[in-house]
């Protein structure tokens, strides 16, 4: 079993995501909770809570309505999977109620080439409901159809470059940003700052996560500034605040006996899936499948895969 430690790299190339929020005083802020990206054990989060009603899912949104926003801090899940010439960096992003359902989760990969001094980011894919965007960085990645990939944007932080992604309010489905965002949410932002109203967001970086702060949220609102939280990097494999083995372990609170969320909620990752193959078990597969590259060929054989811990 693969036993190097990936922390330093999630960290290095982990996105900054621009999440849109409602900020509106509605409900005893239940609209802005719900777009606050979020621990799926909620207010149990680095309390040592292993108890099943900590990690319940099947009453998320009761469960939302009753805890307090500063009870609550904002955490991204990370798996990765590495072959000889790539590696496959997964981060997962959890929102307890989107406008249809409870328990959403969306998120990115990023796609990077080996080498001899480290990596080199090639591209991302992001998951936007049912919809896989893809992004190309510096014309690294190619289609197979010929078509021009869109562009990935980065913030350059020394020698790290984050990919920088966002997320819509209400739907939270992941794009990079300004690049494939749907037509009528670009409309929509536009007309609310001809008007004055601009659209209220959360800039989220790597980092160590402190609780949320209302009074600083609503600092900002319908202003052209916006405030800035760290988020946690979770190990999706972490014995003690990560997912993946209570998935393991069958129907549980959290997860139905297929692995998803209670209540016809959104995909965790390793549900993830394109063109029939599920994005957790075969990333290098499916890269090869969307992407053509001029450096190194996309291959089977897994140094770690996403399962592994």
């Amino acid at each position: 079993m693969q036993s190097k430690d990936y922390r330093l790299l999630v960290n290095q190339w982990a996105p900054i995501n621009y999440q849109y929020i409602n900020l509106d005083n509605v409900n005893d802020h239940y609209f802005t909770k719900m777009d606050l990206i979020l621990p799926v054990n909620m207010n149990s989060y680095k309390t040592g809570d292993k108890s099943e009603s900590a990690w319940n899912t099947q009453d998320m949104r009761n469960r939302l309505a009753k805890t307090e926003i500063k009870q609550l801090f904002p955490v991204c899940y990370y798996s990765v999977a590495e072959t000889k010439n790539h590696t496959f960096l997964l981060y997962s992003f959890f929102h307890s109620d989107d406008t249809t359902h409870p328990n959403d989760m969306e998120g990115c990969m990023i796609i990077l080439e080996n080498n001899e001094n480290g990596h080199t980011l090639l591209g991302m894919i992001t998951i936007a409901h049912f919809k896989i965007p893809k992004y190309s960085y510096q014309n690294r990645l190619y289609s197979h159809s010929g078509d021009r990939l869109d562009e990935l944007l980065v913030e350059e932080e020394k020698d790290e470059l984050h990919p920088l992604v966002e997320q819509e309010s209400g739907k939270h489905g992941m794009y990079g940003i300004g690049k494939n965002t749907p037509v009528e949410l670009k409309i929509w932002r536009k007309l609310k700052i001809v008007i004055g109203r601009y659209e209220d967001k959360i800039v989220y970086y790597p980092g160590v996560a402190k609780n949320y702060d209302l009074t600083y949220l609503k600092k900002f609102k319908s202003t052209p500034h916006y405030p800035s939280f760290y988020y946690d990097l979770v190990n999706i494999h972490d014995n003690n605040d990560g997912l993946y083995h209570r998935k393991s372990t069958g129907a549980n609170s959290t997860f139905e006996s297929n692995g998803k969320f209670h209540g016809n909620a959104a995909n965790p990752p390793w549900l993830w899936i394109d063109d029939g193959i599920k994005i957790w078990e075969k990333p290098s597969e499916l890269a090869a499948k969307w992407f053509l590259t001029k450096s190194k060929p996309f291959e089977e054989n897994y140094v770690k895969r996403m399962e592994d811990p």
